[in-house]
C-alpha cells in the first residue's frame, strides 16, 4: 500500500502536476488523520470496555459482600430474639429462685446483661468501586447512590449501636467487679445464692436490665435497617447484572410461606385481621385496620417452630398447639388461621 502511494507521488512530480500533487498530498493527509482517529477510538473503547468489564465484576464482589452482611443481621436477629425473651421475664417479675438456680437456664440469666453481638458490615468492594466513579456506567448511578446512602449511614447507625452496646457491657463488667463480693465467688452459678438474690429483688439490676433492652433493641433497629436496604440492593444490582435476584442470605423457607398465606385472626382482638403476602421471595403482612405493607423477616426454623420478626422489632413464633397452627407474638397476643 505504501509502495502504491509512491508511486502515484513519483508520477505526478515526473509529469509536472505541483497542483495535484499538492492536492493528493493533502488527501493522504487527511487519510492518515482519520486511520489515526480511527485507531484512537477503537482504543478508546476497548480501554472502556475493559473499565465497564472490571466495574461490573466490583459490582458482582459487592453482591457477595452483602449477602454476607444480610446473613450477620440474622445472627443479629436471632441473639436479640433470645434476649428479648428473657428481658422480658425479668422485667416483667416472672422468674422465680429456682428457674436461676437450674444449672441449664442459670447461664443465661446470670450473664443476661453481660452479653453482647456485634457486626462487621464490609464495604471493602464499594471503596474500590469508587476508585472508578468516572467509569461507571449510567445503568449503575441510581444503584451506586443507594450504597452510598447504605455504607455512609446505615452502616454508621449500626456500628454506634455496636459500640454503645460493648461499652454498656464493659461498664456493668467493672460495676460489679468493684461492687459485689459475689461476683468473683468461684461457685457455679446456680449456687450462688447472693448473686441469685441480687438478680431477684435489686432495682438497680432492673433499671441495668431496662436499659440493656433499650440499647439492644436501639442495635436491633439500626441492623434491621441497614437489612431492609442492603436487600434492596442486591436485587437492584443482580437484576442489571442478569444474576437471580433472591439469595439464601434472606430467601424465605417456601413451607414457611405456604404455612402463612391465609387469613389470621386474633381471639384478643377479635376485630383484627391480618394477611400475609410475598414479593420477591420477601415477606410482607397487612391487616383490615392497616393496608399498609410491613416486612417480616425468617430468624430460623427448628423442629416444632419458626421465629419471625417484624421490622417494628417485635419477634413472632410459628408453632402447632392441638390441630391449629398460631403465631405467638413477644406481648402475649396469639393469632389463628
Amino acid at each position: 500500500m505504501i509502495k502504491f502511494f509512491r508511486n502515484i507521488r513519483k508520477q505526478l512530480l515526473t509529469e509536472n502536476k505541483t497542483g495535484k500533487y499538492f492536492k493528493y498530498a493533502i488527501g493522504e493527509i487527511v487519510l492518515v488523520v482519520i486511520g489515526i482517529l480511527i485507531a484512537l477510538q477503537i482504543n478508546n473503547w476497548n480501554a472502556q470496555k475493559q473499565v465497564e468489564e472490571k466495574v461490573e465484576n466490583i459490582f458482582a464482589e459487592i453482591l457477595v459482600e452483602l449477602s454476607a452482611d444480610i446473613k450477620q443481621t440474622t445472627n443479629l436477629m436471632r441473639f436479640y430474639e433470645v434476649q428479648d425473651t428473657l428481658t422480658n421475664l425479668v422485667l416483667k417479675n416472672r422468674l422465680t429462685y429456682n428457674d436461676y438456680a437450674n444449672s441449664q437456664f442459670s447461664g443465661k440469666l446470670y450473664y443476661l446483661t453481660l452479653n453482647r453481638w456485634f457486626i462487621t458490615l464490609t464495604n471493602f468492594s464499594y471503596d474500590n468501586l469508587l476508585n472508578y466513579s468516572d467509569a461507571i456506567p449510567l445503568k449503575f448511578r441510581d444503584v451506586t447512590n443507594q450504597l452510598n446512602s447504605l455504607y455512609t449511614y446505615r452502616k454508621k447507625g449500626v456500628e454506634n449501636g455496636n459500640e454503645k452496646t460493648i461499652d454498656f457491657v464493659n461498664k456493668n463488667l467493672m460495676h460489679l467487679n468493684d461492687n459485689y463480693e459475689w461476683y468473683s465467688m468461684d461457685i457455679p452459678d446456680s449456687q450462688n445464692h447472693d448473686a441469685i438474690n441480687f438478680m431477684l429483688n435489686s432495682y438497680k439490676y432492673k433499671n441495668t436490665v431496662k436499659t440493656y433492652r433499650i440499647l439492644g433493641f436501639d442495635h436491633l433497629q439500626a441492623a434491621v435497617d441497614y437489612r431492609v436496604r442492603a436487600i434492596e440492593c442486591y436485587q437492584e444490582i443482580a437484576q442489571l447484572l442478569d444474576k437471580p435476584v433472591i439469595d439464601e442470605s434472606f430467601k424465605f423457607n417456601d413451607d414457611v410461606i405456604h404455612l402463612l398465606s391465609g387469613e389470621w385472626g386474633c381471639d384478643e382482638l377479635p376485630n383484627l385481621k391480618v394477611r400475609f403476602i410475598v414479593k420477591n421471595n420477601r415477606l410482607f403482612w397487612s391487616s383490615n385496620q392497616d393496608s399498609k405493607l410491613k416486612e417480616l423477616f425468617f430468624i430460623y426454623q427448628t423442629k416444632g417452630y419458626v421465629k419471625i420478626m417484624s421490622r417494628s422489632r417485635e419477634f413472632y413464633t410459628i408453632l402447632k398447639k392441638g390441630s391449629f397452627n398460631v403465631i405467638k407474638s413477644s406481648e402475649g397476643l396469639e393469632f389463628k388461621k
